[in-house]
């Protein structure tokens, strides 16, 4: 398959490996589905949850920072994976900053900075559509 067919007109890869992009708007569903989740569920289970979405958010949170790397030809090891999945905020400013050239690392900044309400409205609007569910069941 040819590399024009497979990426359509936003950036997001149709087929095979995902773009940043598209591991971003994984992330941002992901932070919807654990917001309707947490609203429906509490109890003994709360906890499970937490463990659940903490562990889905964050791998793909890792996955955003691969695909990015493997655009910008970053040559990630052990550590920095590590680093991404341990301390994966300032990881991953300081990722933008060495990666991007200058001129444009504030820019990668405050976008990566923007991300952080846009994933909290996710989650949010995940919980609302979760007390509707729950009202109605």
């Amino acid at each position: 398959m040819m590399q024009t067919e497979a990426i359509g007109s936003d950036g997001v890869r149709l087929a095979g490996e995902p773009t940043p992009r598209a591991a971003l708007l994984w992330l941002l569903g992901g932070c919807a589905l654990f917001g309707v989740i947490n609203a429906l569920w509490h109890g003994p289970w709360g906890a499970l949850l937490v463990l659940v979405a903490d562990i889905v958010l964050n791998f793909l949170i890792f996955l955003w920072y691969c695909r990015d790397g493997n655009l910008h030809q970053f040559q990630r090891n052990i550590w920095w994976n590590m680093a991404v999945i341990v301390f994966a905020v300032p990881t991953l400013c300081f990722y933008l900053w060495r990666t991007r050239p200058r001129g444009q690392r504030l820019r990668a900044m405050l976008r990566s900075l923007a991300c952080v309400p846009l994933l909290i409205c996710a989650m949010g609007l995940g919980a609302i559509a979760g007390l509707i569910v729950s009202k109605i069941i």
